[in-house]
C-alpha cells in the first residue's frame, strides 16, 4: 500500500513538472508570434503610409523604409520618410536610409526584452503610389528579404520558436515557423 502512495506521488509531481515545463514553451512561442506580428504591423504602417500620404512636415515624400537599427544587447525596427529632392526625382534617390537626410518617424521596440531580431537585415522601402517594394536599394520581381524574430537566449536552428517574417518586392509579407 506504501509502495503505491510513493509511485502516485512521484508520477504526480512528474506529471505537474511536465505541465509546468509545456506552459512555459507554449507561453514562449506565442510570445515570440506576438512580436513577429508587431514586425509585420511596422511593415504595413509603412506601406499604408506611402500609399495614402504625399508629405510629411509639409515635404513631399520619395517613401517610406524600414530599417533595422543594431544595438548591442538589442535592437529596434524604424520607419523612416525620403523627402523628394528639389533637384532630382525621386527615381534617382537612394532607397536605403541615410542619416541626416531621412526621418526617423517611428521606432518599435519590443516589449519583452528577451524577443530580438536574430540577424541585421537589409532596408525595405516602398514607394508611392503603388506600393513598389524595394529591397537593398534595388527592384527585383520574386526576391524578398526575411526577418527572424526569436527568443534572445535560443538558437533558431537547434531550438523550435522562431518565426521568420519574410517581406517580398510584390509587396506581400508571410509569418512562418523558422526552419
Amino acid at each position: 500500500m506504501i509502495e503505491m502512495l510513493v509511485v502516485s506521488a512521484i508520477v504526480g509531481i512528474l506529471s505537474a513538472m511536465l505541465l509546468i515545463n509545456f506552459r512555459s514553451i507554449s507561453s514562449s512561442k506565442n510570445v515570440v508570434e506576438r512580436n513577429a506580428f508587431l514586425v509585420v504591423s511596422q511593415i504595413r504602417e509603412a506601406q499604408t503610409l506611402s500609399v495614402t500620404t504625399t508629405s510629411y512636415n509639409e515635404e513631399i515624400a520619395c517613401g517610406y523604409g524600414i530599417r533595422y537599427n543594431s544595438t548591442p544587447g538589442f535592437g529596434t525596427i524604424s520607419i523612416y520618410f525620403t523627402p523628394k529632392p528639389v533637384a532630382t526625382d525621386c527615381d534617382a534617390e537612394n532607397k536605403n536610409y541615410e542619416s541626416g537626410k531621412d526621418t526617423m518617424i517611428k521606432t518599435l521596440s519590443f516589449p519583452d526584452k528577451n524577443i530580438v531580431v536574430k540577424q541585421a537585415f537589409k532596408d525595405i522601402f516602398f514607394v508611392p503610389p503603388d506600393p513598389k517594394t524595394y529591397i537593398d536599394d534595388s527592384f527585383s520581381y520574386g526576391s524578398f528579404e526575411e526577418i527572424i524574430v526569436g527568443s534572445k537566449d535560443k538558437d533558431c536552428a537547434i531550438a523550435p520558436g522562431c518565426k521568420t517574417v519574410k517581406v517580398y518586392s510584390s509587396g506581400q509579407i508571410d509569418v512562418a515557423d523558422s526552419p
